[in-house]
């Protein structure tokens, strides 16, 4: 496959590291709670380009601020990039923030600390929907007809989707 750069736009506990997971998992990561700064994220994207290697951006990304790095990397290395939009309900983000502190053989498990509740509701109040103007080649958006339990027990599955049945 083609070199390419993917930037999730995303509340956390949207499933983005998951997505990343299963469906970006020969790219390389770039994840600011592992990084701790916006600069070592572009820096490993900017590297990991010149390297030749595929890069998705596993951050919140809410406002076009956040995202333009990302494109005038992708452009710099002139490779192509997309934005993947995850739109699912906060209900669903809160009720995973809870699951994966609970869960610990989930592999998003962090400890049982939660995001603040203030961080997700702050996504939803200042996401900017992205969008082709910023440059991206391509915007995509995936909701919950798009999500996969695949690799979960039956046991965890249920618990996943409990509260919205």
């Amino acid at each position: 496959s083609s070199q390419e750069v993917v930037v999730f736009v995303g509340s956390p506990g949207s499933g983005k590291s998951s997505l990343q997971r299963r469906v970006f998992s020969s790219y390389v990561r770039v994840n600011r709670d592992k990084l701790k700064s916006a600069d070592k994220c572009l820096k490993l994207c900017v590297e990991s380009l010149a390297a030749g290697h595929s890069v998705v951006i596993d951050n919140q990304n809410k406002c076009a601020a956040d995202r333009a790095p990302y494109v005038a990397a992708a452009r710099e290395a002139g490779v192509p990039c997309r934005a993947v939009r995850i739109d699912v309900p906060k209900a669903l983000c809160f009720h995973c923030n809870e699951y994966r502190a609970l869960n610990a053989a989930s592999a998003e498990h962090r400890g049982t600390e939660l995001v603040p509740p203030m961080v997700i509701h702050s996504f939803f109040k200042l996401m900017q929907e992205p969008c082709a103007s910023e440059g991206f080649d391509e915007v995509v958006t995936i909701g919950l007809q798009h999500f996969d339990l695949q690799g979960c027990s039956a046991e965890d599955s249920k618990l996943i989707t409990s509260f919205l049945l």
